[in-house]
């Protein structure tokens, strides 16, 4: 499999298309376009098969404005899911990209505008050699933090896979961590089960507090 971007004109006719036939990148993954006018995509990039499971690096690929590529940033243990899944572009031109590292752990990277790498994090709201932490979408808050969702899958707790709220300062550092999706356990009404406006807690846990 091999990424492959098509332009259309308001019409939905074809003006060009490319194919990158030479590295296995697989399908685009939150295209933008750049300010120069070119375009930057996150993908899964090949590194191998074993027992006809396709194991990745993350790639983020840079092209300018004729689809030729001008960098490439590859990273990240190889995984049958390691990849990234959604970036932002930052006003000086840089890149922020989310996705999965490993099989357990959920993955941001800063990037330089020239593909240079800043920082790079790993986060999980579960940690244990079964566990699954996935980011799917990032945003760039107007102050410059991070908001950025996906999913945990815990196997063995009840519900398995919950929603996945993470909240980073500009630095990848984490501020508030919740997942969405796990109830309280019933008790019987009483002050100490009443939040301040004294109604009963809500369905959403938030951990830690504050």
């Amino acid at each position: 499999s091999n990424t492959w971007l098509i332009e259309i004109d308001t019409a939905g006719l074809i003006v060009r298309q490319w194919l990158d036939t030479g590295n296995n990148t697989y399908a685009a993954e939150g295209l933008k376009q750049t300010l120069d006018g070119g375009f930057i995509y996150g993908a899964q990039k090949k590194v191998f098969i074993s027992g006809g499971t396709v194991y990745f690096h993350g790639s983020v690929v840079k092209l300018d404005s004729m689809f030729n590529k001008q960098w490439s940033y590859v990273g990240g243990n190889p995984g049958s899911t390691t990849g990234f899944f959604d970036l932002e572009l930052l006003p000086d031109g840089g890149v922020i990209a989310c996705g999965k590292f490993n099989y357990t752990r959920a993955w941001i990277v800063k990037l330089n505008s020239d593909g240079t790498l800043v920082w790079e994090r790993k986060y999980a709201a579960y940690i244990n050699p079964t566990s699954q932490n996935i980011l799917t979408d990032i945003d760039i808050l107007p102050d410059g933090s991070l908001i950025a969702v996906g999913q945990c899958q815990n196997p063995g707790e009840t519900p398995p896979q919950v929603g996945w709220f993470l909240k980073l300062d500009s630095n990848g550092c984490e501020i508030e961590n919740c997942t969405v999706g796990i109830e309280p356990t019933p008790k019987s009404p009483s002050r100490n089960n009443r939040d301040e406006k004294g109604d009963l807690n809500s369905r959403i846990q938030v951990w830690p507090n504050p």
